[in-house]
């Protein structure tokens, strides 16, 4: 139905990891567009709790709105963070170092911040808003819903092994994130 995989490899994550893509059937050539990141709750292609993909295409979202839609893949629980010192769960690094590079590359969108959109639900809503907050210079708007924003430390979620301790969680909290951005 129009979506392109891409099996790449990044030391930042264990094995091969899939980044599907959708693009609107009626680019112009040169014509550069939004990107939106659909960010996953759970890992690999697992999809117990919904998949972005689909619900895009059950919409045709990408035509619709002349997005080109991101959907990429953590070999673990994704929570958007790097581990302090597993270097096979740099979630964060990944993402901004692997991933968008990526498609700014292979993929006619346009770079901008106001251009990169990121979404997502539950543990992914927490990583749109921790990534746009510590990185407000990649990305124009997030949105997220479901999501355990005010969670205080790690544990809750299967998000300890990916934070690793609470001292590392701490750069990745919300709440000390939006209070530090004002």
């Amino acid at each position: 139905q129009g979506v392109i995989t891409h099996m790449v490899r990044s030391p930042r994550q264990s094995g091969t990891i899939p980044i599907r893509v959708l693009v609107p059937g009626d680019l112009r050539p040169g014509e550069k567009v939004p990107v939106l990141y659909l960010l996953p709750v759970e890992k690999g292609l697992e999809d117990h709790y919904g998949d972005g993909v689909r619900e895009v295409l059950k919409h045709d979202l990408h035509n619709r709105h002349r997005v080109v839609c991101v959907a990429p893949s953590f070999s673990h629980l994704p929570w958007y963070a790097d581990h302090p010192s597993e270097m096979e769960i740099q979630q964060e690094s990944y993402f901004i170092k692997d991933v968008i590079p990526f498609i700014d590359r292979s993929y006619p969108v346009r770079q901008q911040p106001r251009h990169r959109h990121l979404v997502g639900y539950s543990k992914s809503g927490w990583g749109a808003f921790t990534l746009i907050l510590r990185h407000p210079q990649m990305f124009g708007r997030a949105a997220a819903w479901d999501a355990p924003m005010m969670m205080d430390k790690p544990g809750c979620y299967g998000s300890g092994p990916i934070f690793g301790g609470e001292e590392n969680f701490k750069h990745y909290h919300v709440t000390r994130l939006v209070e530090q951005a004002d």
